[in-house]
């Protein structure tokens, strides 16, 4: 069955699901009695591919940020790229999370659409073992300049204007929905040329620099909220060479030059 699911179009990532499904169920029927063995655990469900990742270059996302400073939402797209969290932990970030003197930011909730719910603050993806990040000078200058156009703009629209903390808010103060977000971001690399470069890449960009320049792969997964060691490798191996040769992360020490990179 799940081979002619393939062969009739479906994705090997949806024929797992199916399969995982199916073998749930099956694993109740067996403990109800309706069935004498559970069929899928003998099958291998197909496997999917993970395409490569090509990250934006560092002009290309010079320019695109550049044109960025034209729209209303600049600072999430540089706070991306520069430290490489994704789309709904930078508008989920509030200014009680963010350290500017010791230059550190803690990735404590995200902001997502939920069916049904709306806009909703949820616990990031691996949020237990999720360091603080640390954040270089330039985005500290950023944030602190972003901050004060916040405060102007809070005192300029007085009652209309609602503080939540959020860091980056939408015009009125409230939160981003996510996919204003990205639409925004995909009109703008469309007018300069850039259409194959999508917002995410930006976390593709920041993990790829910091491995190319020797970085620690065990501080880039805490840094990126990786689950696991294994994912950063099979996610960036192919832009970092000898990276799958890292079997663990204590065999090699970079931390300094991560730190200077970050």
């Amino acid at each position: 069955m799940e081979a002619r699911l393939l062969e009739g179009g479906k994705s090997a990532r949806s024929v797992q699901h199916i399969h995982a499904v199916l073998r749930e169920a099956l694993k109740h029927a067996l403990r109800w009695g309706l069935v004498f063995r559970n069929p899928a655990e003998a099958v291998d469900p197909p496997r999917p591919s993970r395409p490569e990742i090509q990250p934006p270059s560092a002009d290309e996302v010079w320019e695109i940020l550049e044109a960025a400073k034209e729209t209303p939402y600049y600072g999430a797209p540089v706070f991306m790229a520069f430290t490489g969290c994704r789309r709904g932990e930078a508008l989920g970030l509030r200014w009680i999370d963010i350290d500017l003197e010791n230059y550190n930011a803690a990735i404590v909730q995200s902001l997502q659409r939920v069916r049904g719910q709306g806009l909703v603050f949820q616990p990031p993806k691996s949020a237990k073992s999720r360091p603080a990040i640390s954040l270089d000078r330039d985005t500290i200058d950023m944030l602190r300049e972003h901050r004060g156009k916040q405060l102007l703009r809070q005192v300029e629209l007085d009652g209309a204007y609602s503080h939540q903390g959020l860091v980056f808010p939408g015009p009125l103060g409230g939160p981003i929905d996510p996919s204003v977000l990205t639409r925004t971001f995909e009109k703008l690399v469309r007018r300069i040329g850039l259409t194959y470069t999508r917002l995410h890449d930006f976390r593709h960009f920041h993990a790829t620099l910091l491995l190319q320049q020797g970085t620690n792969p065990k501080v880039v997964q805490e840094r990126l909220g990786h689950s696991s060691f294994a994912i950063t490798i099979d996610t960036y191996s192919h832009v970092a060479p000898g990276l799958k040769k890292t079997s663990c992360p204590g065999l090699r020490s970079s931390h300094g030059k991560s730190e200077t990179t970050e």
